[in-house]
């Protein structure tokens, strides 16, 4: 996805996604990284870097009876380096994504608390996938947090969360697709809330949807102090894979 304040020929961008994909050289400033698919991405989450994990569980509606699972991502809150990255867990970039896919979609469903069942949990941890807390958001959820945050650019202008939702593709329509649309909106919620902070606290906000988001394991104030610290650095990049 191209950074709106950005004109790079198309020469250039291809020189810029191979220095971040195989040197790893950070840029100076907030930026997005290209987003690209890939069948080897391996989904392990490193459990001895000190770098804090959230698995984010994105359905169509928290309150259905049997909600439907467009994605699952673990963010990466890299301290140290002031990066956060995004891996897309389902749908899953493995070359047998799709029976990957069928096995984690069909484990998951919710409870009267609204939390995954243990054997969604267990599936996720066979994987190599570990994290410090989860959260369930949905559809509706997704409009109000771009609103909150004041619109999101996704290359086309800022615009508001009912507008960006109406574009994104459902997994069920075509799931690499609903990848790249959830990765897009990661990366930019991510730079926008790194340049325009809100008013008030994501604690604040997020204890407004109690139907249709849920921080579990972990409070929304231990992932707010992560995020601060990350941010007055200056140097925050946001990358979705």
């Amino acid at each position: 996805m191209a950074n709106k304040k950005t004109a790079w020929l198309p020469i250039a961008s291809m020189i810029a996604f191979l220095v971040f994909l195989f040197i790893g050289i950070k840029i100076g400033e907030s930026t997005f990284a290209p987003f690209k698919l890939t069948d080897t991405l391996q989904e392990v989450s490193p459990t001895n870097t000190g770098d804090n994990f959230l698995l984010v569980i994105y359905i169509d509606d928290l309150n259905a009876n049997a909600p439907y699972l467009e994605g699952v991502w673990l963010i990466n809150f890299q301290n140290q380096k002031q990066d956060l990255l995004a891996y897309p867990l389902l749908p899953s970039q493995n070359k047998n994504g799709i029976e990957r896919d069928e096995e984690l979609s069909s484990a998951f469903t919710l409870d009267d608390e609204k939390q995954p069942n243990a054997k969604f949990f267990k599936i996720l941890s066979s994987r190599n996938i570990s994290w410090q807390g989860y959260v369930i958001i949905d559809k509706l959820a997704i409009i109000q947090i771009v609103d909150f945050l004041g619109k999101v650019d996704l290359g086309q202008g800022p615009q508001g969360g009912t507008q960006i939702l109406s574009k994104m593709l459902s997994r069920s329509q075509d799931r690499f697709l609903a990848q790249q649309d959830q990765a897009a909106l990661i990366q930019a919620g991510c730079l926008q809330t790194a340049q325009n902070p809100p008013e008030i606290s994501f604690s604040e906000f997020f204890t407004g949807l109690p139907q249709h988001l849920a921080i579990k394991d972990t409070s929304p104030l231990f992932w707010e102090e992560i995020w601060h610290n990350m941010v007055e650095t200056g140097n925050l990049t946001c990358k979705a894979h």
